[in-house]
């Protein structure tokens, strides 16, 4: 086990250091009834958008609360659209909410190391853009689905480290 989550830590750490450059917005958001879609990220893949949910009376110059959602799928497959409803509601709560896509299998044919790899890249956006997006960057969430087989493993290994166990 202790080798496996050592893999698993040299695997990430990799996939950071040759991770994409984040794309910037360059101009002035103008959400269209309170939403916008951004590109975040270019991979070798293709381009990983991001879709944004602003509340009624936003500005630019606020400093909400932002949340990220990632879509379920076991790194398999699944779309943003799975948060669409979760995030407006948010928004309508007074936080700017974002869903973000990420490469998957069974579109990209890449492997879970790409998923996470995206995940922290759609996080790091919020934050760099943070002052064009009315968001605080210390104050940015993250949240989504999961396939249940990859729940159950987290869990064991937090467990197993709670309560002092290797493996």
């Amino acid at each position: 086990m202790r080798a496996r989550i050592v893999s698993a830590m040299v695997a990430l750490a990799a996939a950071q250091m040759a991770s994409a450059p984040l794309k910037t917005i360059d101009s002035d958001l103008n959400p269209s009834e309170n939403k916008s879609v951004a590109v975040y990220k270019t991979t070798p893949e293709g381009e990983l958008k991001i879709h944004l949910y602003f509340p009624k009376d936003w500005k630019p110059a606020d400093r909400r609360p932002g949340i990220v959602f990632f879509f379920g799928g076991g790194f398999v497959n699944g779309a943003p659209r799975q948060f669409t409803t979760k995030a407006e509601y948010l928004a309508t709560r007074g936080m700017v909410a974002a869903s973000a896509e990420y490469r998957v299998k069974n579109m990209h044919h890449t492997g879970p190391e790409k998923c996470i790899e995206d995940a922290k890249s759609a996080v790091r956006w919020l934050r760099v853009n943070a002052r064009r997006l009315g968001i605080d960057p210390e104050r940015v969430l993250a949240g989504g689905g999961s396939a249940r087989r990859n729940r159950r493993r987290i869990y064991r290994v937090q467990h197993n480290l709670r309560a002092g166990r290797r493996g």
